[in-house]
């Protein structure tokens, strides 16, 4: 269901998720032929209330992870975000992993690691209504 239709316009303004700039703008993974440092970076261990009955972390909580890596900039504007997010491996509880976030000016890629292996990718890009 488009997610448009699920809330009124604002200030008579609706805007198209398909015209929101394209996701691909962002690259899956930090450009190799330069290696970048991350913008941001964290480290934590799962713990209990992160994982659901099959003991493995919640979707949601992956997706909390990495809203939290992004600058605040970006909650304090108003402007509507598109995240796309690639769900790559599971973690468990007690497993130690990594949040990186680059940007760039298309957006930020956010990348979850355990053990150096991505388990989570998120791409961020902004929209202007």
């Amino acid at each position: 269901m488009p997610i448009h239709s699920q809330f009124e316009p604002q200030g008579g303004q609706m805007f198209d998720p398909r015209e929101i700039p394209a996701i691909h703008d962002i690259p899956d993974t930090p450009d190799s032929a330069a290696p970048a440092e991350p913008d941001e970076q964290f480290s934590r261990t799962v713990a209990y209330s992160d994982v659901d009955v099959h003991q493995h972390i919640n979707n949601s909580r992956y997706v909390a992870l990495g809203l939290d890596a992004l600058p605040v900039e970006v909650w304090k504007s108003p402007e509507p975000l598109r995240v796309d997010i690639s769900f790559l491996k599971e973690c468990f509880f007690g497993d130690e992993i990594s949040v990186q976030r680059f940007s760039n000016s298309a957006g930020h890629l956010v990348l979850c690691l355990r053990d150096n292996e991505p388990v989570f990718r998120m791409k961020i890009v902004h929209h202007s209504l």
